[in-house]
């Protein structure tokens, strides 16, 4: 009877046993199911700021109809003019007819009224004010057709290959009493909206002065104040407020649906989110915020390399015909990107130096590059980074080389015979 009993507890012991770790395994499975977001939108992506690499997407390069978040070019191309000296923010613009009459998001400019960069600028950054935007774009390159022509240049630039644009603010062109005269669609994809923000924060941090303005007035002590609210509703005061989010740009057309490139900040690491698509203004900065709670609860910023230094193990890289033999190798930037939390041993660095590298070499010249490998594959969407000579090398007169020739020859020789006896003696 006891032994029947112990039999008994045995294999109910065996049973929990295996149980268990086939409940946890489902347990595992279903938590690394829910781990990646379902996106309510028609494309989306998520990136890594530092590097450019897409954490997440979904029709990425698919263009659509961008809406408002054209102004991202539009304000990138205005920051370079200020930059250039071309334009100043105090300076001040007279808004002409057309712009007057543009449609759809506005702060109500009448034809003649004078008004600075400054002001207008922050009415497209804050309000996404479709008047103040054509006024800023006339006053830059003279005409609104001549502005686009400069948007979808520096876009070819930037290599936003499915982007194109036919105006300055994203509007439909039937909603223009002149719309400019380029031909095509207006179009942009995901990753390209996430590619341009990343050119515009990178090349003009200052952008978030204005992109974290919750509440301006326009025209303030004047008749006709006009009481502007970010569009953008997740930065700091506002119903969607999110840690960390300074930027960048909202859209929204019939066609478009609801669209909003966003970026967020947290322990050094910087995301870019962009939706595109979808059904509602709400949905936009939902969906949002689900991007950005994957990536800051997945990744993490690692810097692998300092900028303007070696990489270890592949510090020089050999010269023929030079003073020198060898040349310090030094990256011309800092590589650091996101790497999913605990997975920073995974990635590997792999240089190429060029072939055959002959003195004269300059200091700055580039003599190889960087790239990545996560678990021994190329890192995808990742940029090579250069490396440059540390010093001039000088090319070596022919007597120094003829030396040096006789000096491998007796070095060979030399090295030669020790092989052999240290073969003879080892067997």
């Amino acid at each position: 009877m006891i032994e029947e009993k112990g039999r008994k507890w045995l294999y109910v012991s065996l049973a929990i046993a295996l149980i268990v770790p086939l409940t946890t395994i489902g347990q595992a499975q279903r938590v690394q199911a829910v781990e990646q977001p379902d996106i309510d939108a028609k494309s989306y992506v998520l990136m890594d700021a530092e590097s450019g690499r897409l954490l997440l997407s979904k029709e990425a390069d698919t263009p659509l109809p961008p809406a408002s978040m054209t102004k991202m070019m539009t304000e990138y191309l205005v920051l370079k003019a200020i930059e250039d000296g071309t334009l100043s923010w105090e300076q001040e613009v007279p808004v002409s007819a057309n712009a007057s009459k543009i449609e759809g998001s506005q702060v109500w400019l009448a034809e003649n009224e004078v008004r600075t960069v400054r002001e207008l600028f922050t009415a497209m950054s804050v309000y996404s004010a479709n008047d103040a935007t054509v006024a800023l774009a006339e006053e830059v390159a003279g005409s609104e057709t001549a502005f686009v022509e400069m948007m979808n240049e520096k876009a070819e630039d930037m290599g936003l290959n499915d982007t194109h644009f036919l105006n300055s603010t994203g509007l439909p062109q039937d909603m223009y009493p002149n719309p400019p005269q380029v031909d095509g669609e207006h179009l942009m994809s995901a990753k390209d909206s996430a590619t341009l923000a990343k050119y515009l924060i990178e090349d003009f941090p200052d952008i978030t002065e204005f992109t974290t303005i919750d509440k301006a007035t326009f025209r303030e002590g004047e008749p006709g104040a006009i009481d502007m609210i970010n569009w953008n509703r997740m930065i700091k005061g506002l119903e969607h407020e999110y840690e960390g989010v300074d930027g960048l740009k909202t859209g929204e057309t019939d066609a478009a649906g609801a669209c909003f490139t966003g970026t967020a900040v947290r322990d050094n690491l910087r995301l870019i989110a962009v939706v595109m698509g979808t059904d509602s203004r709400n949905k936009r900065f939902e969906e949002t915020k689900k991007l950005f709670e994957y990536g800051f609860t997945h990744y993490e910023l690692k810097e692998f390399v300092k900028g303007n230094a070696p990489v270890p193990e592949n510090e020089t890289v050999d010269v023929r015909g030079g003073k020198k033999t060898e040349v310090e190798a030094l990256t011309d930037r800092s590589v650091r990107f996101a790497v999913e939390k605990g997975t920073e041993k995974q990635y590997e660095a792999k240089v190429t130096f060029k072939e055959g590298l002959k003195a004269p070499i300059k200091a700055g010249d580039v003599v190889g590059e960087l790239t990545y490998l996560y678990n021994g594959e190329p890192m995808a969407n990742f940029q090579p980074v250069p490396l440059r000579a540390a010093a001039d090398v000088e090319e070596a007169g022919w007597f120094r080389l003829f030396f040096r020739g006789i000096k491998d020859v007796v070095s060979g020789v030399f090295n030669g015979i020790a092989d052999s006896v240290t073969g003879v003696f080892s067997s």
